[in-house]
Formats: C-alpha cells, structure tokens, sequence
C-alpha cells in the first residue's frame, strides 16, 4: 500500500479557524524533496484546502514533468472520499485533463459532492489510459471535513476592517474561516456553495470588482441563489451604500447621496426586525420580499430597547439571497460592542440564514422529516388490492378447482405436479404484473421556484426532485455544470440508525465532461429517491410587458406555457390571465391585489406537499439522525410569501407566473415523464 503524507494547510491566522484539508503529493518522498513517478515520469499535487462541510468542495489537481513533454499527456484523475463508518468511499469523482507538448505542468479542478463529513480520501490516476501506481493512493484515514462550526465564512477583506469577533460569538461559537490571501475570486458560483457568508468592505469589493470583471458576476450569481454578502464598514449613515449598490447591479432611481440611515430605505434596503422570539420566518422573508411602505419601518433611535437593526446593519435581497451593510464595525471594536451585533444578527432573519442546513432544509447526511410529502402519488406502494384477488384466484384455482379437474379424471396423483407449476406460475405472474403495471421508464415529480431578474438577465431556481424509476437509467442522470445537486433521505424508524448512515454513506459516482453525469448510485429501480438541485445562471428569457395603467399586454418568451398569470405594474395597478402558450401574446384583464391572492392561493395550496395516506408525517429520531424540515427552506418560504397575509402585495414591476414545465431547469434525464409537478415563476421586470 502507498502511504502518503498530508500536510494541513492553514490559510487563516491563528485568531480565528483554521480551514480544513491539505495538501496530498504523489510520490510520496520520506526526505521530503520533489521526486517522480517512475513509471510516467509525472509528478501530482491534489490541494484539498477548503471550509464547510457541505456543497461542492473544490479540489486542485497538479501534474509536473521533469522536462518539457514531447507529446500531449492525457491525465485522468478519479478521486474518492468518505466515511470511515463504511468500507467503500461516499463519492468517487473523475475528471479528465491534459498535459500539453513543451509544458512543465498542468492543472484542472474538479468540485467534489460533500454529503457526509469526509474521514478518508484517496485517489486513482491514469497516465495516457495507463493506471500509474505511483500516483495512486488507496483510502487513507483522515479528517478533510468536519461539522462543529456554527456557519462557514469566506474573507474577501481588509483585515484591518472586518472585527474578528464576527466570527467567534455569533450562534455561540466560532465559524470556520477561509481567508482568501490574495483576495481572488472564484471562476464559477458553484465554488462558493459550501460557505454560508462573504464578508468584504466597500474598499475590497471595489477592488476585485475591478481585477476580476469576469468573475464578479460569478459571486452575484451565488448570491442569487441563496448566499449571503456581508459588507462593513460602509459608514455610521451607511453613506457607502450608493457604491456598493453599483457593484452590485442594482438599480436605483434615486441617486442622491445618503446623509442619514433612515434614506437607504427609499433605496430598498430594510431594517430587520431583532426580536426573532416568535420564531415567525414566514413573517421576516415575507416582510424583506413584499412593498412595503417605509413609513411604517421608521423607529426612533432613542428606543431604549430598539426593535430592528438600524443602529447596525441594513439588509436587501438579491434574488434568494440577502446583502448585509455594517454600518460601524472595526477591527479594534470593543467585546462588548461586537456582543451587541452579534446579539442582534442571531436575533434577526440573518441567524437562520447562517446555517447552510436551514437554508436548504436538508442535511444530506441524515434523514428528512418530509421525505413523504413529496412521493409520486399512486406510484411505489406495493399494488395490495391486485396481489389480493390474483391471490384469491389462485388459492381458488390450486385448491378446490384443481382437484375437481384431477378427481373426474382419476388422476389425482398428478397434483404433485399441478401445485408447484402453478405456484411457480403465479409467483412469476405476480412479478411481472409489479414491474410492468408501473411501466419500466422514469418518472419524476418536480416541485421548482424559480426568481427572474429580466432587468439583470440572470435566473435563479431551487427544484425538489422526486424520482421513480421502473428499470433505473444505465446512464445514471445527467445535469448542467451550473447546477448542484444534493439528496434529501428518507427518515428511519428508531433504531435504524445504522441503516440511515450507510444510505447516507453510499457510493455515488460523478464524472465531469463539461457537464455532471452521475453515473452510480444515483438512481435506483423502484426505490422512491429525492434531490434538491440548485441553479442560477444567466437567462433573456422573459415575460415583455407593454401598455399603460388601464391597459397591459403581455408575451410569454419564457420557454414554457404560462398557466397563470398575475402582474404588478411599476404604477402598483395589479392584472391577471389564464393559459399564455409560449410565443404567444394576450392582454391582460385588470384585478385588484385581493382578487389575485383570491386566485393564487387556491393554487399553491392545492399544490403543496401532502404526507399520503398510511405515511408517517414524523417520524422518532435516533442515533445522531435528527430532523430537518424541507418546508422551511429558502424555496418553501418564498413560495409561502407569495401569499402571506402579511404581504402588502409584490411590488412595482413584479409578476406571478404558474408554468406548466420548470424554467431554466434540468429534469436528469432526456426521456422523462413528469407526474404532478408544480412550478412557479416569480419575476421582476
């Protein structure tokens, strides 16, 4: 066995936690100097550096030659990493790359599904379709990736600016950290999907802004799609908000500079509520996501005990996410000031958006309380009444039938013969009738929410999946690279904890060719399995409106058929329509807000997660496998605030579509029958 050593590598300073992974080098040298595979000549660097325990974790591949190559080198790369709980990895995942003619070196990085906290990796490697035993490592105990933090936090700052309390006191202990040294961002969002927060100052966002043009909107279409921007230090009267707007691409009409706390509100921004006692989060995201009139958010600064977040930090959303401006935090701030904000961050919509569970409503590691609520209706479940009349028939049939038959014919020997050929017979009857009375394709119910920004050109849609697979795909399922997918698990009867940690633990195999194919363990025949998937991605799909405030035309250019239609010009005037084909144009009829949440209502409610008749709606939990409800995620409540009763409406400019397919969505499979979906698209134009 090829024993290699891991080197931890600890971006951060000693002040605040430590990233996780390392550094793993093939060949492995006992003197430490740089040596070479014998067998290729190749040298391999896997950097497992990272935060979070959760998301896709990216993984840095290096090869190096001792001289230039003569020829291009085709490298493949198949990494694996688990838990030590099972005897095989959790994820196998390969990519492959090339080591051009007359370079030294190469590298590609390749994002690794985390569904379980990793305690072992390891990796295969395939020099020009040749496995080079060198560069290969079986399984090696190590912790990579482990829970304990409360949220995980990117540093894209000014150390100087950003208080480091921030990341020890908040949720009652300290996050885990990476502190990007050079302050670089990313090349695509789905790199940032295992950390709860950015935190940066207006100086640095201006910066990067600046050194990296194409891969800013790569941050804001994370952003999107559910994370959190934490900016500080932009002024005691948030005067710095006009800039960070701009980087941000948020227009605005009022374009006079900010003097006083109290005149971002104009500009969209909200103080949120601090007393979060109620626990009401419908009532917060419905609150941040609705118009309001800001007269009515206006509080006294004296207040003794203050009611929401003025005094320290301002929030807005930005498609599912949310945007945080700091008015006065510093690096040298008191501990009892940093107490204070911190008090009140957890006290409002920011602290359950720090937990990367909550946000999504699944732990891909344990079992989901409403794994129920979203089967296949009439799909699965064992055909009872069917299995009781063939039953029936043949109890009728091998019995008292049987022998009548045999007996008027004087052979009754001959029911050793007749009984076992008619069990057999039936028994394969029985076989057959189940697999094929549910047919031997795939089908899926998909559940999608979808915010579209036309003023931005950019999507962003969360979709719950629920698979049921007659014969499961040879090919597995096969998503865009700008989507990420995370199983939802069913809940285990108390004392199947074991159970629920192979599930949990189970290979699954990806493979990166300018799209995910996952290829094992994915899908399986006739076993009801859910996914949550997570896109944003630039779109000029759209709804074009045109008319006046009696009048409004509209035309569907959003790729799929429009149900139901209810819109907010930007005068507050509200219209509805039924049934807009894709392509087509129709003129909308004038409603009122209280009609159309008259109409919307009935829809989402008859669509909503149901737990089926003869399913546990809850079931005891055990063993570590704790409960986490899907309803309250992110996509779950926007859908909720649509028609809250709280909601004043969806603001100027806004509009609900009901669709018959998911927009800018991918299903997993070409050839796939959709069975009681439900999407809706809520856009801004």
């Amino acid at each position: 066995m090829v024993y290699a050593v891991i080197v931890l590598a600890c971006c951060c300073p000693a002040r605040i936690e430590a990233t996780s992974g390392g550094l793993l080098e093939l060949p492995v040298s006992p003197s430490g100097a740089l040596v070479y595979s014998r067998q290729s000549d190749l040298d391999l660097r896997l950097d497992t550096t990272w935060a979070g325990i959760h998301g896709y974790r990216p993984i840095s591949c290096t090869v190096s030659a001792r001289s230039p190559q003569t020829a291009d080198r085709q490298i493949m790369i198949r990494f694996f990493a688990g838990n030590f709980r099972n005897d095989q990895p959790s994820i196998v995942v390969k990519k492959h790359f090339e080591l051009p003619a007359g370079k030294l070196s190469a590298s590609t990085k390749m994002l690794v599904p985390q569904f379980v906290e990793w305690r072992s990796i390891g990796c295969e490697t395939w020099v020009d379709g040749v496995k080079d035993e060198e560069l290969s490592m079986n399984q090696l105990p190590f912790a990579i990736s482990q829970g304990g933090q409360n949220y995980t936090a990117l540093l894209l700052n000014d150390m100087e600016r950003i208080p480091w309390r921030l990341f020890r006191d908040i949720r009652g202990g300290p996050a885990e950290v990476f502190d990007s040294p050079t302050g670089e961002l990313f090349e695509r969002w789905t790199e940032y999907s295992t950390f709860d927060v950015v935190v940066t100052t207006p100086g640095d966002l201006r910066s990067v802004h600046e050194r990296y043009p194409e891969r800013f909107p790569e941050l804001l279409k994370w952003i999107r799609a559910g994370g959190n921007l934490w900016i500080c230090s932009v002024g005691k009267n948030y005067e710095q908000v006009p800039e960070v707007e701009g980087y941000l691409d948020v227009e605005n009409e009022n374009d006079t500079p900010v003097t006083e706390g109290s005149m971002i509100l104009e500009r969209g921004w909200r103080f949120p509520k601090v007393d979060n006692t109620t626990g009401d989060a419908l009532a917060q995201y419905s609150e941040l996501y609705s118009a309001l009139e800001t007269e009515n958010e206006v509080q006294s600064v004296d207040q003794d005990t203050p009611v929401d977040s003025r005094q320290w930090f301002a929030v807005r959303p930005l498609g599912m996410g949310t945007v945080t401006v700091f008015a006065a935090v510093e690096w040298s701030m008191s501990r009892r000031d940093a107490r204070e904000i911190t008090w009140n961050i957890t006290q409002s919509l920011l602290g359950d958006r720090l937990s990367w569970e909550e946000r999504h409503g699944t732990d891909p590691d344990k079992g989901n309380e409403n794994f129920n609520d979203f089967l296949i209706p009439d799909v699965g479940a064992a055909p009872v009444t069917a299995f009781q009349v063939l039953l029936s028939l043949f109890v009728l049939g091998i019995g008292p039938l049987n022998y009548f038959v045999l007996k008027s014919r004087e052979k009754l020997p001959l029911l050793l013969v007749t009984v076992p050929l008619a069990a057999a017979a039936t028994t394969l009857l029985l076989l057959t009738y189940a697999f094929t009375s549910e047919g031997l394709g795939t089908l899926v119910r998909a559940r999608s929410f979808t915010l579209l920004d036309q003023e931005s050109d950019t999507a962003a849609s969360w979709t719950r999946l629920s698979y049921f697979a007659g014969m499961a795909p040879a090919e597995g399922l096969k998503f865009p690279a700008d989507t990420l997918v995370y199983p939802i698990l069913p809940s285990m009867r108390m004392g199947d904890h074991r159970e629920q940690r192979r599930i949990a633990g189970q290979r699954r195999d990806l493979v990166w060719d300018g799209q995910q194919k996952l290829t094992r363990g994915w899908l399986a025949s006739r076993t009801p399995t859910q996914y949550l998937t997570v896109t944003s991605r630039e779109t000029k799909k759209e709804i074009a409106f045109e008319g006046d405030e009696e009048r409004l035309t509209a035309k569907n250019n959003l790729g799929v058929d429009v149900l139901t239609l209810v819109v907010e010009d930007h005068a507050g005037n509200v219209f509805v329509s039924e049934k807009i084909a894709n392509g087509k144009s129709v003129e909308l009829s004038p409603s009122t807000q209280i009609k159309a949440m008259l109409v919307l209502r009935p829809l989402l409610a008859n669509n909503a997660p149901q737990f089926p008749v003869g399913t546990y709606e809850t079931l005891p939990m055990y063993g570590g496998v704790g409960l986490m409800p899907f309803s309250q995620n992110l996509m779950e409540t926007q859908l909720s605030a649509i028609t809250s009763a709280v909601s004043k409406g969806w603001g100027p400019g806004s509009y609900i579509a009901i669709t018959d397919r998911g927009m800018e969505i991918s299903l997993g499979l070409d050839e796939i029958t959709e069975n009681s979906s439900f999407h809706v698209v809520r856009g801004v134009w």
